[in-house]
């Protein structure tokens, strides 16, 4: 094992609530992150919990940041914030402005789909956004799509780095694109979702698209949806499906996630704007077909994947062809010829090193 000899705190929401941040943390955490560098984490509030939880816990992280920054052994190199919309943006403002104050080097990683359109609503975003990544050594995006936004943003050091899927899930996966069943036409045919419930995940224009089916068609699809958020609003998603059958389940485990991907015949990803669809590698390692929308990242993750069928966004229609097509037989042509198709670049220990080497680089740049 290398010697440690960066120091990098981890400036994150707290995983008390999984979700895309967090995922791809743990991810290079278990793709062997810490062999190469020293890591502390600092959480700095919970998704959906309540506003004054969020301010207390947001207060406690500057505190925690500031002690670290202050003292001398070992100084930290790095401080690594990962910016959303929201008041996550503001946040790690702050935790930037603080880390430059120390004269510590600042790695900002962009984890939000719908940034570039939240950013534009408000000169105030824009001012906050541009500050933030100017004054960070490098700013890192999941996949090439984005680079122009940072850029535009004030970025002066652009490095993209996907997310990854670590060994542990992958060789859960892995036995599921090997096993194929035999064709049972008179089969329910099941469509998976896991991930947030909100809008920007485009959950309503599913059950729009449901219910431009017919009774049918109807009648033979099961939709499993699985994760966190607003359950009030996927139950009115959900509402009046007639003759669907509908299961709602809480956030999955990575054994869920083998499951109840070896019971579907297809993952559904409706998403309005998505930075890069961290479910997608596990759809794929799973060898299983997907209907996603063309947006954000999803095109550059699906890119060559034989099995995936990419639609307007926000647009019920074309889902519903979709959906028909893989009612009736007619999409994937490729049943029976499940393959793992991830690519190795998406490997957790690829990424981890590369984060590694970005550490490393702004530290010594700085």
């Amino acid at each position: 094992m290398e010697q440690l000899h960066t120091r990098v705190i981890i400036l994150s929401p707290d995983p008390v609530h999984p979700g895309g941040v967090t995922r791809a943390i743990e991810t290079w955490l278990k793709g062997g992150l810490a062999e190469h560098v020293d890591i502390q984490q600092i959480y700095a509030a919970a998704w959906d919990a309540p506003l004054p939880i969020q301010i207390f816990q947001t207060a406690r992280a500057y505190i925690l940041l500031t002690l670290a920054l202050l003292w001398p052994r070992p100084r930290p190199g790095v401080v690594h914030v990962h910016v959303s919309t929201g008041g996550s943006l503001y946040r790690e403002w702050i935790a930037v402005r603080l880390a430059r104050t120390f004269r510590v080097a600042v790695v900002s990683h962009l984890h939000s789909g719908n940034f570039g359109n939240w950013v534009a609503g408000k000169p105030a975003r824009r001012w906050f956004a541009h500050n933030l990544f100017r004054h960070s050594g490098i700013v890192v995006v999941p996949v090439q799509h984005w680079v122009g936004l940072v850029n535009e943003l004030g970025a002066h050091d652009v490095r993209v780095v996907p997310h990854g899927l670590d060994e542990q899930l992958a060789s859960l996966l892995t036995p599921v694109a090997e096993c194929v069943e035999a064709s049972q036409p008179s089969k329910r045919t099941v469509v998976l979702y896991y991930g947030r419930w909100a809008p920007v995940k485009g959950l309503d224009i599913l059950g729009e698209a449901v219910r431009g089916l017919d009774a049918d068609r109807r009648s033979r699809l099961t939709l499993r949806l699985f994760g966190n958020g607003n359950r009030t609003w996927l139950n009115q998603c959900m509402d009046d499906l007639t003759g669907t059958d509908v299961h709602i389940g809480g956030w999955l485990s990575d054994e869920g996630k083998a499951a109840e991907l070896s019971r579907a015949q297809a993952f559904v990803s409706p998403s309005r704007s998505e930075l890069f669809g961290q479910a997608l590698l596990e759809v794929m390692a799973a060898g299983k077909p997907v209907i996603a929308t063309r947006v954000g990242g999803i095109p550059d993750v699906l890119d060559g994947y034989p099995d995936a069928r990419l639609i307007a966004s926000e647009n019920p229609s074309a889902l519903q062809s979709a959906l028909e097509d893989l009612l009736d037989g007619v999409w994937p042509d490729s049943q029976g010829d499940q393959a793992n198709h991830l690519s190795a670049r998406y490997s957790a220990r690829t990424v981890a090193a590369q984060i590694a080497k970005i550490y490393q680089t702004a530290e010594g740049g700085f």
